[in-house]
């Protein structure tokens, strides 16, 4: 009987308010750390196709931009 009094006590103290919102704040704060992850790593990955394809553009012929129109370049963007 002491036993299950002892987990009983332990049960409820972990699962009072405090302890409850100590866990959700970890939650949050370990899924915002995955999100900014996510999204540096799909910046990175857009930048690198863009520097890409702006490079393909640049040298094919004819070079440069000079052929091309303006809502083309900016297609890119």
């Amino acid at each position: 009987m002491k036993v299950a009094r002892r987990i009983g006590r332990g049960l409820s103290q972990s699962l009072n308010d405090e302890s409850f919102l100590r866990f959700l704040k970890a939650i949050e704060g370990f899924v915002a750390k995955v999100l900014t992850l996510c999204l540096s790593i799909v910046i990175l990955f857009s930048l690198v196709e863009l520097v890409y394809i702006l490079g393909q553009e640049l040298l094919s012929h004819p070079y440069g931009f000079f052929n091309s129109s303006l809502l083309t370049i900016l297609v890119y963007f």
